[in-house]
């Protein structure tokens, strides 16, 4: 924070310092998505805004960041590489090893890929192991501490519980506001349930303790709000839904055959589902209509050799606008995990509702314009997608409904609401200064 006999004028900018793992770079991840909300929104209403990016996953040896994010504003401090010439040299070793294996992969045909996921996640396909972030520590804490110490900021947004102990050396006069994306604790539950073994593994003690060191925390969904009060009943939590922009709507169905439209990262929960679905219930589609296709998109298309007949891997779009055009409707067959499924937005905003389980409907609010059909079994699921195919006039209502449904998580309202919490976490700020 500046001295205090430097407050701020309406005429100067706040400075916000934004503590993450990753660039948010757009589409890229559903986290990277929400981060980058953040961002646009801290940049639009005028903030001096500094990412601090911890890694290890940056997107090569050698970037320019503003190319990457295509903010050109954003002031970007990474702890692993050092600047020069506008462009950032990974210095890290672990980090560069992880930016060069990034670009070589690129390049790899997708069934080398494909063998190499094989192979973290064991010959059945089942992931023992499963990484689900990584914990900041005491050399990410020092790095931070220093940088901090620069920028001055108004305010630290800290990205998860996972990055806590990174600002636990940092000036406790400063706010710090979690942007929680998830409860974690539910999260390594529901994946010690589906038989895998998260690592870290967060339990309700642990992620009590890192909620400790907050001053506000932001959920993302109501849900998740009323998880993250059981575990600090007296810690100011506000709900912040990730906002996404609707295109167009489009009242007619694409002519042909059903679509059906999945978008996931490589991420363990995402393979693993869409791996069952593919295994136990795709047959059951194509036996009663074989003319259905299944569009995959995303880099979880990496992670699979060969794939059914019907099926058409895409790999990471830039837009996914001209496949979505094309689809009927989407699918998110997820079994594990907890929080909002951010790709679920990207379906409502191009207007595709979405058969999903009762994971994949986690933190969507109720609605009788909530486009979703819930199936929790290889047969339950077949139906729900084989009725959206056969009633025709039932799947132009739902897709209505799905353009109504998103406009709740508009851009504008989510400004909004940040500029809401900043502004009470500013004036309980200038409440405890003498």
């Amino acid at each position: 924070m500046r001295p205090k006999t430097d407050r701020p004028t309406d005429q100067t900018p706040r400075i916000a310092a934004f503590v993450i793992e990753d660039l948010p770079v757009a589409g890229r991840s559903g986290y990277c998505t929400y981060n980058r909300a953040f961002v646009e929104a801290l940049l639009a209403r005028g903030w001096e805004t500094h990412l601090i990016v911890l890694g290890p996953r940056l997107p090569a040896p050698v970037f320019n960041p503003a190319t990457v994010l295509g903010l050109p504003s954003i002031r970007v401090h990474i702890p692993a590489a050092r600047y020069a010439l506008g462009r950032f040299w990974v210095t890290d070793p672990q980090a560069a090893a992880r930016a060069w294996f990034r670009v070589l992969s690129s390049l790899w045909p997708r069934r080398f890929s494909s063998w190499l996921s094989a192979r973290r996640r064991g010959e059945s396909g089942a992931m023992v192991a499963t990484a689900i972030g990584r914990m900041s520590g005491s050399v990410d804490a020092q790095r931070v501490r220093k940088l901090l110490e620069r920028i001055h900021p108004d305010v630290i947004l800290v990205d998860t519980v996972l990055r806590a102990p990174a600002v636990a050396a940092a000036d406790r006069s400063v706010p710090r506001v979690l942007v929680s994306h998830d409860v974690f604790f539910k999260r390594c539950e529901s994946l010690a349930a589906g038989g895998l073994a998260p690592r870290p593994f967060v339990t309700p003690e642990l992620e009590r303790t890192l909620l400790s060191g907050f001053s506000t925390v932001i959920a993302i969904s109501d849900s998740d709000a009323a998880d993250m009060a059981t575990l600090a009943p007296t810690m100011p939590i506000r709900t912040l839904r990730s906002p996404i922009a609707a295109a167009p709507a489009t009242p007619t169905l694409p002519s042909g055959p059903t679509r059906i439209l999945y978008l996931g990262s490589a991420a363990h929960h995402n393979v693993e589902g869409l791996r069952w679905f593919l295994a136990t219930t795709w047959p059951m589609i194509i036996d009663e209509y074989p003319e259905t296709l299944l569009d995959i998109v995303g880099t979880i298309g990496e992670t699979f050799a060969e794939v059914p007949a019907g099926v058409r891997v895409h790999g990471a779009l830039a837009d996914i606008g001209p496949v979505a055009g094309q689809a009927t409707f989407a699918i998110n067959p997820v079994r594990s995990g907890s929080g909002l499924k951010i790709k679920m937005l990207d379906y409502f905003a191009h207007g595709l509702p979405c058969v999903t389980t009762s994971v994949g409907a986690q933190g969507f609010p109720e609605s009788p314009d909530r486009p979703i059909a819930i199936a929790d079994s290889p047969a339950q699921f077949a139906l729900c997608v084989t009725s959206w195919a056969r009633d025709r006039t039932a799947i132009v209502q739902v897709r209505a409904a799905a353009h109504r449904y998103v406009t709740q998580f508009s851009l504008s309202s989510f400004e909004s609401d940040l500029t809401g919490i900043l502004a009470a976490i500013s004036a309980r700020d200038a409440a405890r200064t003498p």
